[in-house]
C-alpha cells in the first residue's frame, strides 16, 4: 500500500517531470537555433562568398543566432543545392546562391530535386552586373575591338563557369556577328580574374565585384547588361549591345538567400522570421558600407520578392531554351 507521503512525492516528481519535458519541447522547436546553416554554393573566395559573408555578419545581428557559412562549390551550384534539397523544410538549413547561374544549371542538368519545391527566394542580398574584362596592358579598347578581331581568327574569352548568364552572353553574340570566340571555363569568378591576369586568356566576361578585386590591374570594356548601373565601378563602359548592335540576355548574378518552399507551409513562423531579419539586415546601414567595398553598389541591393525573382528565373530558362542548340554543340 502507498502512503500518503510517497503518493504526493510520486505526484510532486510527476508534475516536474512533465515541466521539464514540456520545457525540453519548447527548447527543442525554439526558433531561431543556436546555429542556423548557409550552404555557400559558389567558390570559396568569389564574389558570392565574399558578399554572403559581408551579409551574413550583419543578419546575425538582427536574427538574434550564429550562422554559419557552408562551402560546397561544384557543378554549377548543383553541389552544395543538392545538399541543400536533401535537409529537413525547417529553416535550419539555407542556401546562398547565384539565381543566374544555378537556374541556368537547373535547366541543363534536371536534377532530381524540384526547383519550385526547393529554390523559394527570400529576396536578393546584391545584383552584380556583368562584364567583359581585360588585363591592364591589353590592346583591345573596347568589345567591338575583340569582336572584330574574333571574326578573322578564334580568339579565347575566359567564363567563370559553363552553364551561367556570362557563357549564354558570348554565344549570343557569336550568333548575331560571326565572331569565333572560343569560351574557356576558368572554375569561377576570380579564377576568371586569375587567367586574364596570366596572359591564359585575353580577354573574359565575369562578374563586376570579381573583376574589381583585382584594382588597376584590369579594365572593363563593356557591360552586359541593357545599360551600365554601376558606371562609377565600371570607368562608365557601355552596354555591348549598344556598342556591337545586337540583342543579347542580361548577365548578372542576383545573389541571394533561398529556402525550401515547404518552409512557407510547414513552418510560416519560422519563414516569417527569416524573412523579417533578412529584410531588416539589407536595408542596415552596415551592410550596404560592407557591399560597397565588395564593389556592390547600395543601389543594387534591390527589394525583389520570390515572384519578380522567378520572373527573372524564367527570363534564362527562356534564353538558354533559344541557346543551347548553339551553347552545347559538341558537348555532353
Amino acid at each position: 500500500m502507498v502512503s500518503i507521503r510517497s503518493a504526493s512525492k510520486l505526484f510532486a516528481l510527476s508534475i516536474i517531470w512533465i515541466a521539464l519535458s514540456a520545457a525540453g519541447i519548447a527548447r527543442a522547436v525554439e526558433f531561431p537555433p543556436e546555429e542556423i546553416t548557409v550552404v555557400m554554393t559558389g567558390s570559396t573566395g568569389g564574389g558570392q562568398d565574399r558578399l554572403t559573408r559581408a551579409f551574413v555578419k550583419v543578419w546575425e545581428k538582427h536574427l538574434g543566432t550564429r550562422i554559419t557559412v557552408l562551402p560546397m562549390p561544384g557543378a554549377s551550384g548543383r553541389a552544395g543545392l543538392d545538399y541543400y534539397a536533401a535537409q529537413a523544410a525547417d529553416g535550419n538549413v539555407l542556401a546562398s546562391v547565384n539565381l543566374s547561374t544555378v537556374s541556368i544549371m537547373y535547366r541543363r542538368h534536371k536534377p532530381g530535386w524540384d526547383w519550385h519545391a526547393t529554390i523559394h527566394a527570400l529576396g536578393v542580398f546584391g545584383v552584380d552586373p556583368g562584364a567583359v574584362f581585360v588585363r591592364k596592358d591589353s590592346p583591345y579598347r573596347t568589345v567591338r575591338a575583340v569582336v572584330d578581331a574574333a571574326i578573322k581568327q578564334p580568339t579565347l574569352i575566359g567564363v567563370s563557369q559553363w552553364s551561367n548568364s556570362d557563357n549564354l552572353v558570348i554565344h549570343q553574340i557569336m550568333d548575331q556577328t560571326g565572331a569565333q570566340l572560343q569560351a574557356i571555363p576558368a572554375g569561377g569568378g576570380s579564377a576568371t580574374v586569375t587567367a586574364v591576369l596570366g596572359g591564359h586568356v585575353p580577354v573574359a566576361v565575369g562578374k563586376v565585384s570579381n573583376i574589381n578585386s583585382a584594382g588597376d590591374m584590369v579594365r572593363i570594356i563593356g557591360m552586359t547588361m541593357a545599360r551600365n548601373p554601376v558606371p562609377q565601378f565600371t570607368g562608365n563602359a557601355p552596354a555591348i549591345n549598344d556598342e556591337l548592335g545586337i540583342k543579347s540576355s542580361a548577365s548578372a548574378s542576383y545573389r541571394a538567400i533561398v529556402v525550401p518552399a515547404g518552409m512557407l507551409v510547414e513552418h510560416p513562423d519560422r519563414y516569417r522570421i527569416l524573412k523579417e531579419s533578412f529584410e531588416a539586415a539589407k536595408d542596415d546601414n552596415e551592410y550596404m558600407e560592407r557591399a560597397a567595398r565588395n564593389s556592390v553598389d547600395p543601389e543594387l541591393i534591390l527589394d525583389l520578392d520570390h515572384d519578380a525573382l522567378q520572373a527573372v528565373v524564367d527570363s534564362y530558362w527562356n534564353a538558354f531554351d533559344r541557346i543551347s542548340a548553339l551553347l552545347y554543340v559538341g558537348r555532353k
